[in-house]
């Protein structure tokens, strides 16, 4: 079996997919830590009024 055959990649699919539910799921974590944070929440505020939630932002790196 060659490395990049389909049930080889089905483990790395599976733990690529947990690393990101993971990540999610600290999110809200993040969130209110940053907003406890001194001068986090007008952070949060100065980025909501420039982001822009319909944006799709493409790999920074290759």
């Amino acid at each position: 079996m060659s490395p990049s055959s389909p049930a080889l990649q089905i483990p790395f699919e599976l733990a690529r997919h947990r690393v990101f539910l993971d990540l999610q799921g600290r999110l809200g974590d993040t969130l209110r830590v940053t907003q406890q944070a001194d001068g986090g929440a007008e952070a949060l505020q100065r980025f909501d009024a420039v982001a822009d939630p319909s944006a799709c932002y493409e790999r920074a790196h290759c």
